[in-house]
């Protein structure tokens, strides 16, 4: 038995489906439905790959970019661009065989035309997506590092309401024998 591909096996990346929009009164895209996934170590060094050569001021909206065009796989539905796709924009923009560009090139092409709300949006709910996943893998328990705010406010009552109670309770007169 190789363990490490059962670990792969039993530990595989979340999915969902989300509408992150859906309490934007008015808005066109108030519906619409995102199905994203974690990303694995493997995508998530490629990421890092690839901002290492951009200013450092940019870098917070480069990895926005990189994880948002690596985790969408569909919306509404529709897969988030296809071949069919790609082929179709290659050649719209005369990008032809070392000059093409590939589908993650041309899913961060469109990214970076959407605005800064919808971006921070749609990464607050990976982001969510991950803190589920991590209570998940461990068993509903999550370090407190990784608490949010709500959760770490209850988990502080809890503490100071269980110390109360073992300063009110009785003390034991203990002597040395």
């Amino acid at each position: 038995m190789n363990y490490g591909e059962v670990l792969m096996h039993i530990t595989r990346m979340g999915k969902i489906k989300v509408k992150p929009f859906e309490k934007w009164q008015g808005s066109q895209i108030k519906d619409w439905e995102f199905e994203m996934e974690l990303l694995n170590v493997g995508q998530n060094i490629e990421s890092l790959n690839a901002i290492a050569n951009f200013p450092i001021g940019s870098i917070p909206w480069v990895v926005r970019i990189e994880l948002l065009a690596r985790c969408i796989t569909k919306i509404n539905g529709e897969p988030f661009f296809t071949q069919e796709d790609l082929d179709t924009y290659n050649k719209e923009h005369n990008l032809e065989s070392e000059n093409s560009i590939s589908l993650l090139e041309l899913r961060k092409i469109f990214i970076r035309k959407w605005d800064q709300v919808v971006v921070n949006k749609l990464e607050e709910e990976y982001n969510k997506l991950d803190q589920e996943y991590q209570k998940k893998l461990l068993g509903g328990i999550v370090a407190p590092e990784n608490l949010q705010e709500e959760e770490k406010k209850k988990a502080e009552e809890v503490v100071q309401k269980i110390t109360q109670e073992v300063e009110n309770l009785p003390k034991l007169d203990i002597q040395a024998s």
